[in-house]
Protein backbone atom coordinates (compact mmCIF):
# COMPACT_ATOMS: atom_id res chain seq x y z
CA UNK A 1 0.00 0.00 0.00
CA UNK A 2 1.54 3.35 -1.02
CA UNK A 3 1.37 5.94 0.90
CA UNK A 4 -0.23 9.45 0.43
CA UNK A 5 1.42 12.88 1.00
CA UNK A 6 0.11 16.24 1.09
CA UNK A 7 2.54 19.06 0.63
CA UNK A 8 1.75 22.16 2.99
CA UNK A 9 3.01 25.10 1.99
CA UNK A 10 4.00 27.03 5.19
CA UNK A 11 3.15 30.71 5.19
CA UNK A 12 6.84 32.97 5.27
CA UNK A 13 7.46 34.67 8.54
CA UNK A 14 6.67 38.02 8.90
CA UNK A 15 9.80 40.83 8.71
CA UNK A 16 8.58 41.79 12.29
CA UNK A 17 8.18 37.89 13.83
CA UNK A 18 11.82 37.83 15.86
CA UNK A 19 10.65 41.01 16.89
CA UNK A 20 7.28 40.57 17.93
CA UNK A 21 8.58 37.65 19.72
CA UNK A 22 11.13 39.13 21.28
CA UNK A 23 8.74 41.82 22.96
CA UNK A 24 5.80 38.96 23.60
CA UNK A 25 3.68 40.88 21.38
CA UNK A 26 0.84 38.07 19.92
CA UNK A 27 -0.74 40.09 17.44
CA UNK A 28 -1.47 40.76 13.64
CA UNK A 29 1.21 42.35 11.63
CA UNK A 30 -0.71 45.85 11.31
CA UNK A 31 -1.66 45.75 14.84
CA UNK A 32 1.81 45.58 15.87
CA UNK A 33 2.93 48.69 13.55
CA UNK A 34 -0.05 50.84 14.24
CA UNK A 35 0.89 50.69 18.07
CA UNK A 36 0.98 54.14 19.42
CA UNK A 37 2.45 52.83 22.96
CA UNK A 38 4.70 49.57 23.75
CA UNK A 39 5.57 49.02 27.41
CA UNK A 40 8.69 46.29 27.65
CA UNK A 41 9.99 46.40 30.88
CA UNK A 42 11.87 43.62 32.87
CA UNK A 43 11.95 41.12 30.02
CA UNK A 44 15.45 40.70 30.11
CA UNK A 45 16.28 42.19 26.74
CA UNK A 46 19.10 42.23 25.04
CA UNK A 47 19.34 43.41 22.07
CA UNK A 48 16.85 45.37 20.27
CA UNK A 49 16.68 44.53 16.11
CA UNK A 50 16.71 47.77 13.95
CA UNK A 51 12.50 46.95 13.15
CA UNK A 52 12.02 48.62 16.30
CA UNK A 53 12.03 51.43 13.81
CA UNK A 54 9.51 50.68 11.70
CA UNK A 55 6.96 51.04 14.74
CA UNK A 56 6.59 54.49 13.44
CA UNK A 57 2.78 55.52 15.32
CA UNK A 58 4.59 55.16 18.89
CA UNK A 59 3.94 57.60 20.78
CA UNK A 60 5.70 56.07 24.54
CA UNK A 61 8.04 53.52 24.59
CA UNK A 62 9.21 52.18 27.69
CA UNK A 63 11.78 49.76 27.49
CA UNK A 64 13.46 50.23 30.90
CA UNK A 65 14.40 47.43 33.51
CA UNK A 66 15.87 45.30 30.66
CA UNK A 67 19.69 44.15 29.96
CA UNK A 68 19.88 46.57 26.49
CA UNK A 69 23.43 46.75 25.39
CA UNK A 70 23.05 49.29 22.57
CA UNK A 71 20.10 51.04 20.66
CA UNK A 72 19.79 50.63 16.83
CA UNK A 73 20.48 53.96 14.75
CA UNK A 74 16.66 53.34 13.61
CA UNK A 75 15.54 54.59 17.02
CA UNK A 76 15.37 57.96 14.68
CA UNK A 77 12.56 56.76 13.05
CA UNK A 78 9.92 57.25 15.65
CA UNK A 79 9.12 60.61 14.65
CA UNK A 80 6.09 60.47 16.90
CA UNK A 81 7.48 59.82 19.81
CA UNK A 82 6.98 61.63 22.86
CA UNK A 83 8.30 59.17 26.24
CA UNK A 84 10.96 57.27 25.78
CA UNK A 85 12.47 55.20 29.15
CA UNK A 86 15.64 53.13 28.32
CA UNK A 87 16.53 53.86 32.47
CA UNK A 88 18.58 50.56 34.11
CA UNK A 89 19.48 48.58 31.13
CA UNK A 90 23.44 48.23 30.07
CA UNK A 91 23.18 50.75 27.82
CA UNK A 92 27.52 52.46 27.21
CA UNK A 93 26.04 55.09 24.62
CA UNK A 94 22.84 56.58 23.12
CA UNK A 95 23.05 56.73 18.89
CA UNK A 96 23.74 60.33 17.57
CA UNK A 97 19.77 59.48 15.70
CA UNK A 98 18.45 60.16 18.58
CA UNK A 99 18.32 63.97 18.07
CA UNK A 100 15.81 63.16 15.04
CA UNK A 101 13.34 62.82 18.05
CA UNK A 102 11.89 65.99 17.61
CA UNK A 103 8.79 65.54 19.26
CA UNK A 104 10.25 63.64 22.53
CA UNK A 105 9.09 64.98 25.61
CA UNK A 106 10.85 62.70 28.01
CA UNK A 107 14.08 61.06 27.76
CA UNK A 108 14.58 58.34 30.99
CA UNK A 109 18.28 57.10 30.90
CA UNK A 110 18.89 56.52 34.68
CA UNK A 111 21.12 53.75 35.38
CA UNK A 112 22.78 52.86 32.51
CA UNK A 113 26.86 52.98 31.60
CA UNK A 114 26.74 55.72 29.40
CA UNK A 115 29.83 57.63 29.28
CA UNK A 116 28.63 60.61 26.88
CA UNK A 117 25.88 61.90 25.12
CA UNK A 118 25.89 62.49 21.72
CA UNK A 119 25.34 66.37 20.35
CA UNK A 120 22.98 65.77 18.49
CA UNK A 121 20.81 65.59 22.02
CA UNK A 122 20.48 69.30 21.44
CA UNK A 123 18.19 69.08 18.25
CA UNK A 124 15.41 67.65 20.45
CA UNK A 125 14.08 71.39 21.12
CA UNK A 126 11.26 69.79 22.46
CA UNK A 127 12.42 67.96 25.41
CA UNK A 128 10.91 69.08 28.67
CA UNK A 129 12.63 66.45 30.81
CA UNK A 130 15.89 64.46 30.58
CA UNK A 131 17.05 62.09 33.55
CA UNK A 132 20.85 60.64 33.87
CA UNK A 133 20.87 59.54 37.55
CA UNK A 134 23.44 56.60 37.34
CA UNK A 135 25.50 56.80 34.24
CA UNK A 136 29.40 57.42 33.97
CA UNK A 137 29.33 60.61 32.08
CA UNK A 138 32.66 62.08 31.65
CA UNK A 139 30.65 65.03 29.91
CA UNK A 140 28.10 66.52 29.07
CA UNK A 141 27.48 68.32 25.36
CA UNK A 142 27.35 71.95 25.27
CA UNK A 143 24.58 71.64 23.33
CA UNK A 144 22.14 70.87 25.63
CA UNK A 145 21.87 74.72 25.94
CA UNK A 146 19.83 74.48 22.82
CA UNK A 147 17.03 72.67 25.08
CA UNK A 148 15.21 76.00 26.07
CA UNK A 149 12.03 73.57 26.71
CA UNK A 150 13.50 71.75 29.03
CA UNK A 151 12.25 71.96 32.50
CA UNK A 152 13.49 69.14 34.65
CA UNK A 153 16.79 68.00 34.02
CA UNK A 154 18.50 65.27 36.66
CA UNK A 155 21.83 64.58 36.96
CA UNK A 156 24.22 62.77 39.53
CA UNK A 157 27.97 62.67 39.13
CA UNK A 158 29.96 60.23 41.42
CA UNK A 159 33.39 62.33 41.13
CA UNK A 160 36.60 60.25 42.99
CA UNK A 161 40.30 61.32 43.55
CA UNK A 162 42.91 59.61 43.23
Amino acid sequence: MRKKYAYVEEKPKSKYFDLMKLLGINSPEEEFLALTSLEVSYKVINDLPNEIGDLVNLRVLYLNDNKISSIPPDIGKLSNLIHLDLSFNCLKSIPKEIGNLKNLRKLILNGNKITELPEEIGSITELKLLSLHNNQLTDIPITLIKLTCLVEFYLVLFLSCI
